[in-house]
């Protein structure tokens, strides 16, 4: 099989002093993908690297035969980064290779990355993750053997010699050198040991005999969970002080950091019952198989901002299954979606899931969306031009017709079109007006003069498109010189995406790709030859304002505040075609 064949290229650390702990997990997590999963040890043999004869060394302990290559492939698929810090070089090169997955990422790429998944905990302030639970980790079942002693293990490079400092902490005067047994450092030389203690050589399958034994002192890492939900008391010993907060964020016992103290290790074995109680209380309650969530990911949707195609933009917001960023060219929010969704407008689109949203089914609520025509038809006929007769418009996603109706009736030639078969044949059937069943970006093509129109509208539809940058392009194909695009659509900045902009965005539908303000409105528009006339702020909602406790204003008053400060949660857009884009 080529490179360039493989599903998942992983990319663990190959740093020196960022420990084995990423090398491990990958090579265990390309296991567990399959063979379409392929381990990248990159930079392999230059400064502050590994070299290759390290990590063949790492890999003989595997126990199975792991896919690995010295070098970045030709090509790729979704790239899973394990890299503690990844090099801003390195990640924006893969990131216009194809979906970048970072986990526990701690680096700057850490925002742009297209999925981010913790396994360990982080400081407070950090950036939010798609997922995070301890849960992730490939943690063993409790043994039922009968545990005796100590294992002294701290990594597979041990820069810091924590594996002497322990031992000389320990011995004599917690533990006889028999009952401690030390695991050397696979990339280093062996430590200097006490007559009579168990040294022994590192195994990959280590995490299945942790709990052989009453204590495991290691540092905070995948050891330390391992080691507790194995049924094992952890004693942890620290290499900087940053390790020293993680493990007093996610509650582990801690003996102290680069030096010991024999009292704390007294206080800690003084109370064995205690320290396990502790450490059983780290075990997740949920397992979850890290290398099943990747695999319940589709990569298939479009990337990148749907209107300039730029991948290099940070993260607003992560969900489980999709990632919201901030174009750093046109401003635009967008949405990226892994779940596989695929979007269905048939059937129960306009009935249940209508109903479902809005309390009623669309025809039901077919008079007062009609009622929302008025202020827009009149909107659009004073920026049409005067004199030229029946203006012909296209209502894009027309539904069943209630905009079409109105229009119709103010004197418009009116036409829509819809993707789904029923709604459009209702138009044509019972209003008497044209309508296809058909995407807006299969309809006419090659217009000629005729086929032009005066007025297109996209009434919230326009946030539905993948390439919305297409889209724009045939608006200005197909409206006259001077003609009028008029659309409406969720508010970024209204008062719910100010007050709470993770919840806002995580309440957006997940067949919404772009999230618009009107400042990105204008932007996006007039860099595609259509000048923005007007923008009209909607969906005032006073009841979604943050409580002010003494200083509430009066009823009423929240709404006057958000009309005068354009807070309401949608908004319409009317642009002119000037030019061309």
């Amino acid at each position: 099989m080529k490179s360039q064949d493989y599903r998942y290229l992983l990319f663990p650390s190959t740093r020196t002093g960022n420990g084995t702990g990423h090398l491990r997990r990958c090579f265990r997590l390309s296991r567990a993908l399959g063979p379409d999963a392929l381990v990248v040890l990159h930079e392999a043999d230059t400064p502050g690297h590994f070299s290759r004869e390290q990590l063949q060394r790492l890999l003989s302990l595997e126990t199975a035969e792991v896919p690995v290559v010295y070098a970045l492939p030709s090509e790729g698929g979704v790239t899973i980064l394990d890299n503690r810090e990844t090099d801003e070089k390195l990640f924006s090169g893969l990131l216009s290779r194809g979906p970048v997955i970072a986990l526990d990422e701690g680096g700057s790429p850490r925002r742009r990355a297209s999925l981010v998944l913790d396994t360990l905990p982080r400081l407070d302030g950090d950036d939010a993750a798609n997922l995070r639970s301890p849960g992730l980790l490939d943690l063993p079942n409790p043994v039922s053997a009968v545990q005796r002693g100590v294992l002294v293990t701290f990594g597979g490079e041990d820069p810091a010699h924590l594996t002497e400092k322990m031992v000389r902490a320990l011995v004599p005067e917690f533990y006889p050198p028999e009952a401690v047994t030390v695991i050397r450092p696979a990339l280093a030389e062996a430590p200097k040991l006490p007559a009579g203690m168990m040294l022994l050589e590192p195994r990959s399958d280590i995490k299945e005999h942790l709990g052989e034994y009453e204590l495991v002192c290691c540092s905070f890492g995948l050891t330390a969970y391992e080691a507790c939900a194995a049924g094992t008391a952890v004693l942890l010993f620290n290499p900087s002080r940053y390790h020293s907060r993680l493990s007093r964020a996610a509650g582990f016992p801690e003996a102290g950091v680069k030096n010991l103290k024999a009292g704390r290790i007294g206080r800690f074995l003084s109370r064995p019952e205690d320290l396990l109680r502790r450490c059983s209380a780290l075990v997740p309650k949920e397992r979850l198989s890290l290398a099943e969530a990747i695999s319940r990911y589709d990569f298939t949707a479009p990337r990148g901002c749907p209107v300039c195609g730029r991948l290099d933009n940070p993260a607003v917001a992560r969900l489980p299954s999709a990632t919201f960023f901030r174009c750093n060219a046109c401003s635009l929010v967008y949405r990226e979606e892994y779940s596989g969704r695929k979007e269905n407008y048939q059937g129960d689109y306009f009935f249940k899931e209508y109903r479902d949203h809005y309390g009623k089914t669309y025809l039901e609520d077919f008079n007062q969306i009609a009622a929302m025509a008025s202020p827009r038809l009149r909107i659009i006929q004073k920026l049409l031009p005067k004199g030229n007769g029946r203006p012909r418009l296209l209502d894009v996603g027309c539904a069943y017709g209630p905009f079409l109706k109105e229009a119709a009736a103010a004197g418009f030639d009116c036409r829509g079109i819809d993707l789904s078969d029923d709604a459009a044949a209702h138009v044509t059937r019972d209003l008497g007006i044209p309508a296809q069943a058909v995407s807006f970006e299969d309809f006419v093509e090659n217009p000629t003069e005729s086929e032009r129109f005066d007025v297109i509208t996209l009434w919230f539809v326009i946030e539905h498109f993948h390439d919305l940058s297409r889209v724009l392009e045939k608006v200005h194909r197909l409206l006259v010189p001077g003609g009028v695009l008029a659309f409406s659509t969720p508010n970024l900045h209204g008062i719910s995406g100010r007050k709470n902009l993770p919840a806002f965005l995580k309440a957006s539908p997940e067949d919404h790709r772009s999230v618009f303000s009107p400042a990105s409105a204008k932007k996006v528009l007039e860099g595609r030859g259509l000048s923005l006339a007007r923008i009209r702020i909607t969906g005032h909602h006073p009841e979604r304002f943050p409580s002010q406790g003494a200083l509430r204003l009066p009823e009423g008053a929240y709404a006057a505040v958000s009309r005068l400060f354009h807070l309401g949660d949608t908004f319409e857009a009317y642009a002119v075609k000037t030019g061309s884009p």
